[in-house]
């Protein structure tokens, strides 16, 4: 039992430790992980930000500088063909002249597949295509039309018959402010396509270039190139509705064929084309996600370490603190001879110190109070003795005075022998107080009928009660109620208190003694047997009632006072309960409590 014992509190020790060990845990993980927390947050928020902006500036970056170079490649060969426009158009030049022009130009540019020379009807003048080949009329051209009003035109981008992209170019020819002719060039684009081949954004990243109706025009991904055949219109993309309105604008988004990208629109202006530079996510972010990777580790590792450091920190604090609270603990279980150990170096040492000097210093009272308590009850015992003691000894004395003059009397004689007697049993009465008090008679308890033990205790008593003035009265509110109780204690208790309240009523008065059951009890609790003893005597003063049933206090003029200390031991050996009312000039009220049978019996089932 003693192993079990120790074990017992060696493992609510042990979880005592470790719920404060846990909570100082939590409150420096909390203290620090917060802080740690919102700046792993912010800086990945931050740093994903930045990332995504450079990432996103890098790859508009390239969307632009492609479409500068479009811009310039087209304005280039503008310019080129306005300059052969400014030199054909000449009026002193004949027909075969231009046509040698033409030809030298086209051999030299070989920007330009095809390039023709209309008068102001729309026909063939001169033309770059072999000789031999008939003149074309090509006044109802769209090119024609728009460039004879005076107009620069431009047209969409088409695929020639050599599937490469191509667009053409027509210019208008000015002669002393009229126009009379048209310059016409076919302009070949596969430079476009090559300088779109050329671009890659990381590993999978590309460009693409679209035409102001969302046209596919030029892609980087050879996989995709297909789709500039097919025609394939782009417009649906938010990209790309963006672009060919002329704005610039990155974003993250689905592309055509199902990828996560984050793109970038840049508009080639004098065209109306956009340049987006896509990119995949997965490969765009990668160095982001890295980062966020890192920064989580790292905030697992600091976590890691501060549940270490506070685990090792919170041993170190709460070792003090469960070594002070055993040292209360035992402080207050009475033992004043332990001591605590604690060598921490700092206050916990110090309140240490401080506790085991508190310590010593009540032990150092506790054993002066004992002497004091000792010496004090010492004499309260040696006063009472010679008080109760004195009395009978003197008459024994007196009466053994006289009977050596009076011994030939008979009837003094007589009268000794009962003072003797009637001393002698007063002084027995007093030494078994004294013994009851310090030993426990052994306690049989039977199943007593109250109603018929109270009626027989009271018949002892009509005889006194009625000499004395005395108007005694039994009140059966619970007849045939059985309890359990030891006969000799129980008659001992009620003899005790019905005596007491005689001798409180030395005038007469009323005597009332009620049977009654108390069922205002908690559930688990036995219903109780009351027995109230109530008289209109002299009453007890207020302050005394509190040390009423203390040992060696009395109110009386004589004694120890332990009758009531008695009657309240016996009371509690039988498992009842003994309370007192009492008002000095109207009596006391003294109301006893014992068990029924049937409750004590259900009782000890349930337990």
């Amino acid at each position: 039992m003693t192993i079990t014992s120790h074990n017992s509190q060696k493992i609510s020790k042990t979880r005592r430790i470790s719920k404060l060990s846990t909570k100082l845990i939590l409150v420096l993980v909390l203290s620090s992980l917060i802080p740690l927390l919102i700046y792993g947050i912010i800086s990945i928020k931050v740093s994903r930000s930045a990332y995504f902006q450079s990432i996103a500036e890098r790859n508009r970056w390239v969307a632009m500088s492609t479409a500068y170079q479009i811009e310039s490649y087209i304005k280039h060969n503008l310019a080129i063909l306005q300059g052969l426009a400014n030199n054909i158009d000449r009026v002193y030049l004949n027909k075969w002249q231009k046509e040698i022009i033409i030809k030298n130009f086209f051999i030299n540019f070989n920007e330009f597949r095809e390039i023709s020379l209309l008068d102001h009807q729309g026909l063939e003048v001169a033309t770059s295509r072999l000789e031999g080949e008939k003149l074309r009329n090509r006044s109802q051209e769209e090119f024609f039309q728009k460039a004879i009003r005076g107009s620069v035109y431009l047209s969409k981008i088409f695929i020639s018959n050599t599937l490469l992209p191509s667009m053409i170019i027509a210019i208008p020819l000015r002669s002393v402010g009229t126009i009379d002719g048209v310059l016409v060039g076919e302009l070949d684009l596969s430079d476009m396509w090559e300088l779109i081949d050329k671009i890659r954004i990381g590993t999978h990243g590309i460009v693409f270039v679209v035409s102001q109706s969302g046209l596919l025009i030029a892609h980087g991904d050879d996989e995709q190139k297909p789709d500039i055949f097919k025609h394939k219109n782009l417009a649906q993309l938010e990209i790309v509705k963006s672009t060919i309105q002329g704005k610039t604008a990155t974003l993250t988004y689905t592309n055509d064929v199902g990828i996560n990208v984050l793109g970038s629109g840049y508009p080639v202006k004098p065209l109306g084309w956009g340049v987006v530079a896509e990119q995949p996510t997965d490969e765009a972010f990668v160095l982001a996600s890295r980062m966020s990777l890192t920064l989580s580790v790292l905030t697992i590792l600091f976590l890691a370490i501060m549940i270490t450091l506070g685990i090792i920190g919170g041993r170190q604090v709460t070792r003090p603190i469960y070594e002070l609270i055993e040292l209360t603990r035992a402080i207050a279980s009475g033992n004043l001879s332990r001591s605590a150990n604690v060598s921490s170096g700092d206050e916990f040492e110090e309140l240490a110190n401080s506790f085991n000097l508190m310590t010593l210093r009540l032990a150092e009272l506790q054993e002066e109070i004992r002497l004091s308590e000792r010496s004090s009850i010492f004499a309260r015992l040696a006063a009472g003795l010679v008080h109760d003691l004195k009395h009978p000894i003197k008459n024994i004395e007196n009466s053994s005075h006289l009977i050596l003059r009076l011994y030939h009397d008979p009837e003094y004689r007589q009268f000794f022998q009962k003072t003797v007697q009637k001393e002698f049993s007063n002084i027995n009465r007093f030494l078994e107080d004294l013994h009851d008090l310090t030993h426990s008679a052994p306690v049989v308890p039977i199943e007593l009928n109250a109603e018929a033990f109270l009626m027989e205790m009271i018949n002892l008593y009509r005889d006194e009660t009625s000499q004395k003035g005395i108007e005694l009265q039994f009140i059966c509110k619970a007849c045939g109620v059985r309890i359990l109780a030891d006969k000799f204690l129980l008659e001992r208790i009620i003899k005790n208190l019905i005596t007491n309240a005689i001798e409180a009523m030395p005038k007469g008065g009323l005597l009332q003694i009620t049977l009654s059951r108390d069922d205002d009890q908690a559930e688990l609790r036995p219903k109780m047997a009351k027995i109230i003893i109530e008289d209109t005597g002299v009453g007890i003063p207020k302050e005394r009632l509190e040390t009423l049933f203390t040992d060696y206090i009395t109110t009386k003029k004589r004694g120890l006072g332990l009758g009531l200390a008695i009657t309240k031991k016996n009371v509690l050996e039988l498992g009842g309960t003994i309370t007192v009312e009492s008002e000095l000039g109207k009596g006391t009220i003294f109301t006893l409590a014992f068990p029924l049978v049937s409750e004590t019996k259900e009782q000890k089932e349930i337990s």
